[in-house]
């Protein structure tokens, strides 16, 4: 039951919202309404979705209110769409949402307690409560914590969260080299070493340095088998440079040596991509690999590669060993997990950030994947 009060602190919470919206979108639109209940659940849309509300638009004040319950009636229908709903579901919420919103406009049970004299606030008010009355149906986590705008930006810039752990920045390279980007392994290894120097690992300072050089070769090695490069094949490679290793009598020659081994693990992984992958499912991979933030889907990655999606669905299947839905989500939550060992961001955000429809499918998806939910991930960690 919502009381006075609690309409109150959420008007003070739309107004705003409201006004940056119809700013934005230029004048009183659906694609505004939209926006501010995305702003408002946190939820996860594209531009394109918003724009499909731009043309609707009602003339007088009633056009106003017209043009709010169209606004309404998008975002659940594209909501409970992104979730999955089945096409009936959809049907049913947005004939509920009207009767609701015809309960809003005469005054009934449903009318806010409020004397609001502007009719889309009015509306807004109660698409807020509809949406947060069937979370469930609609895939809506918790509330954020942080607005979506603080957050939606973190994606692009998380290499700033491995800046100040080592243990995260070899984390950060094993996965270069693991996708075989040359650039961004380099980039890491020279800022891992320009965190000092290295440990000291013996007596003798060349001793301790090739120390040091050959447990990078057995970490490599080990993310390069981790990318599927054949064990025999690593340890093959590993045994060869550290022999080169070994063979050096100069400290600095040493030190040098580092980024040719790193290229030369990587030169592997390269050769194992392409050799197990087919063009078009390689072309995949890597789209999926640049759209972890968002919603991916067959039609999108197929249309990507240049193959029909039923092809790609089975192609995908033979070579990676993975369904491509299976894959996907698992992708996104190595990645996720990222945030949760390094952040103390919340759930709902991490969630959201990597594009999943509700908090509770990204904990059902992190158990099936790693074993444990979010929360008991980083517990463990903390822990250790």
């Amino acid at each position: 039951m919502k009381t006075y009060s609690d309409e109150v602190a959420l008007v003070a919470t739309i107004t705003p919202l409201w006004e940056t919206a119809i700013n934005t979108y230029d004048g009183p639109c659906a694609a505004a309404i939209h926006q501010v209940l995305l702003e408002l659940f946190g939820v996860v849309s594209s531009p394109e979705r918003l724009a499909l509300g731009l043309g609707i638009r009602y003339r007088g004040e009633a056009g106003l209110i017209q043009t709010a319950y169209a606004g309404g009636a998008m975002f659940i229908s594209q909501t409970a769409h992104i979730n999955g709903q089945p096409q009936a579901t959809i049907i049913s919420l947005c004939k509920k949402w009207q009767h609701l919103y015809e309960g809003v406009l005469e005054g009934g049970e449903n009318a806010s307690p409020l004397p609001l004299a502007d009719p889309v606030i009015r509306v807004l008010v109660a698409a807020y409560y509809f949406a947060d009355q069937h979370r469930q149906l609609l895939g809506l986590g918790e509330q954020p914590e942080k607005p979506r705008e603080y957050y939606d930006s973190i994606y692009s810039d998380r290499e700033s969260l491995f800046h100040h752990s080592p243990y995260a920045l070899e984390e950060k390279l094993s996965k270069a080299v693991a996708k075989g980007n040359e650039a961004l392994a380099l980039a890491t290894l020279r800022e891992i070493n320009a965190h000092g120097e290295k440990a000291v690992l013996a007596k003798n300072p060349l001793r301790s340095v090739k120390n040091s050089l050959i447990g990078s070769i057995a970490f490599l090695a080990r993310a390069s088998i981790q990318a599927g490069v054949g064990a025999n094949d690593a340890f093959a490679l590993s045994d060869a440079l550290t022999q080169r290793v070994e063979e050096m009598n100069e400290r600095r020659t040493v030190l040098d040596f580092e980024e040719h081994i790193l290229l030369q693990f990587i030169g592997l992984v390269h050769r194992r991509l392409e050799e197990s992958y087919s063009p078009p499912i390689l072309k995949v991979v890597h789209y999926v690999e640049n759209h972890l933030d968002a919603k991916i889907s067959l039609p999108q990655a197929a249309a990507y590669a240049g193959v029909h999606p039923v092809y790609l669905s089975a192609r995908f299947k033979k070579e990676t060993g993975f369904a491509f839905a299976n894959y996907v989500a698992a992708r996104k939550i190595q990645e996720s997990s990222y945030f949760v060992r390094h952040t103390n961001y919340s759930t709902s955000q991490i969630a959201s950030l990597y594009g999943f429809s509700s908090q509770s499918y990204y904990i059902t998806t992190f158990k099936k994947v790693l074993g444990t939910t979010p929360r008991e991930y980083r517990r463990q960690l903390l822990a250790e």
